[in-house]
């Protein structure tokens, strides 16, 4: 809530989209173009009437051939994978040889993030909600440990996939997980905290969530004796490089190099995929598929 608008209460809720230009009176979009507004402002409807005038929509037309449909623009060339990149190789400077762990791993940005990483030659174990997950991210991401962290033994399980301990800790949970990771730090390791999705019911400001005092005393103190940087951060604070960084992600998506993970639901559905995403069934960005452009 610091820096978007809540949903307004009897009307369309609204985030990324991409659709077919069918009526247009701006010289820039013709009938027929695909558009996408890659990070919010698009309606959940069948049709919208979109305005370019409105900067903060990022409306822009897109070029077919990148990516198995479209619909990337939304995750790995969307808003998901910015975060992924600004968060991996810009806040963390993930480095080579150095051990990544990613919470919420098999999501739209953990997906994303945990490749990067294994791009800059980092040793990845990602934390997911289930053993297919955790499967999929060994065999398809190349994830070198993958677990989920509903499996009994967990804590224990996590510290054998990390012999040398924590380098980097790409958080978009917090809770229990962060609690099972957070021991494992070097010193002058760096928490990326990029959300605390498991204490969103709290009635507690994201600010405490992630101040110092947003984890348990102990740890705390470990987190200080160790000099661990852990710091809150906004994609949004690299809004100005956006261009350059999907320009780069682009060049790597079509030459093979990440892979682009949807869960796709078919028909307009919107509210049963957000339940679905909100509850963990999806693997990658989430994505009612309306209609292929």
């Amino acid at each position: 809530g610091e820096y978007l608008q809540p949903f307004a209460l009897y009307q369309p809720l609204f985030g990324g989209g991409v659709g077919v230009v069918v009526r247009s009176a701006h010289p820039d979009f013709g009938v027929g173009d695909v558009v996408v507004v890659p990070l919010w402002g698009y309606p959940w409807c069948r049709y919208v009437a979109l305005d370019p005038a409105r900067v903060e929509l990022g409306l822009r037309k897109v070029s077919g051939g990148v990516g198995p449909s479209p619909s990337v623009h939304l995750g790995v060339l969307g808003l998901p994978g910015l975060t992924a990149y600004f968060g991996i190789l810009r806040r963390a400077e993930v480095k080579p040889g150095s051990t990544v762990v990613i919470s919420a791993a098999a999501g739209a940005c953990g997906t994303v993030a945990g490749q990067l990483a294994k791009h800059c030659g980092a040793r990845v174990v990602g934390i997911c909600g289930s053993l297919e997950k955790a499967e999929f991210l060994q065999r398809e991401l190349e994830f070198d440990h993958a677990l989920s962290y509903k499996s009994s033994g967990f804590a224990a399980n996590l510290g054998a996939c990390c012999p040398a301990g924590v380098d980097v800790y790409f958080d978009s949970v917090g809770g229990v997980v962060s609690e099972a990771v957070l021991p494992l730090m070097n010193p002058r390791a760096r928490v990326v905290i990029c959300g605390q999705i498991a204490r969103y019911d709290e009635d507690v400001p994201y600010t405490a969530l992630v101040s110092p005092e947003g984890v348990p005393e102990d740890l705390r103190e470990t987190l200080v004796r160790r000099e661990v940087d852990r710091r809150r951060y906004l994609v949004l604070d690299y809004q100005s490089e956006f261009r350059t960084a999907l320009e780069e992600l682009t060049r790597w998506l079509s030459e093979g190099k990440l892979k682009s993970v949807e869960h796709r639901v078919e028909g307009f559905r919107p509210g049963e995929a957000f339940v679905a995403m909100m509850s963990g069934v999806n693997m990658g960005k989430t994505v009612v598929v309306v209609a292929e452009p």
